[in-house]
């Protein structure tokens, strides 16, 4: 979905949905079908219904003798039913805090902004481009990369008025958006989301990054080798644009 955050369709998709998570009607199944976050929340959201599910299936025992028992019958089954509303009313306060967006004028902002103007750098991920061409724009921005790192595509960006190392990076779990900032530690930190792009922003030694998954959050494994890889040369680095 585009735009700087939840649209309202999504919001009354989750409310729908959230009501009644069996709801199969045909125009929730549409927008589930071409919304990957709202789809990741219905998945979520079945799966802790399924733990409800299953702490509110306790086993009552067969009538017998009364005998001192540590924990009666009875008891055992309030525990089972106030196990479930606790993760039940721990659940509805997850789903109900607000989506981290953007802020308005942010630099997180500004990078959705820039991706959802430049879609044309996830075509990389079937053509890639020619590493030369990757290290060129490494190497104009002061940054060093391991040579491991699947890059299929490097361009020289303004974000925010700063001239900044657009790259995609190809791994395992899809196209990650990696945006590299050397020479200015970003006080903002933290992470949002904003329609399709789940992303994190982080000061590092010599600078900021930026890493961005589209369609899914990326994996904490692929954003620590992504952080692993990158490296800043003080003697180059990119200021801000005039």
């Amino acid at each position: 979905m585009g735009g700087g955050g939840v649209s309202t369709e999504c919001l009354e998709f989750r409310r729908r949905v959230e009501a009644e998570p069996g709801n199969e009607a045909p125009d929730l199944a549409e927008h589930e079908a071409r919304c990957a976050s709202c789809a990741r929340f219905r998945r979520t959201l079945g799966q802790f219904d399924g733990l409800i599910r299953e702490a509110l299936l306790v086993d009552v025992p067969a009538p017998q003798a009364p005998r001192r028992s540590p924990v009666a019958p009875e008891r055992r089954t309030w525990w089972g039913i106030a196990a479930a509303l606790v993760l039940a009313v721990g659940i509805g306060l997850a789903f109900r805090l607000p989506v981290p967006e953007p802020r308005a004028g942010s630099f997180a902002g500004h990078v959705v902004t820039h991706l959802e103007h430049e879609p044309e750098a996830l075509d990389a991920v079937l053509r890639p481009m020619d590493r030369a061409r990757v290290e060129d724009v490494l190497a104009a921005h002061g940054v060093r990369m391991a040579a491991t790192t699947p890059i299929v595509y490097a361009r020289t960006c303004i974000v925010d008025g700063k001239r900044v190392a657009h790259l995609v990076v190809h791994g395992a779990s899809g196209a990650v958006t990696v945006m590299l900032l050397p020479g200015e530690q970003l006080s903002e930190s933290g992470t949002f989301e904003a329609g399709s792009l789940s992303g994190r922003i982080r000061p590092i030694t010599g600078g900021s990054v930026a890493i961005v998954g589209h369609d899914q959050p990326v994996e904490p494994a692929a954003e620590r080798r992504i952080l692993e890889a990158v490296g800043f040369d003080r003697r180059n680095r990119a200021g801000v644009a005039g």
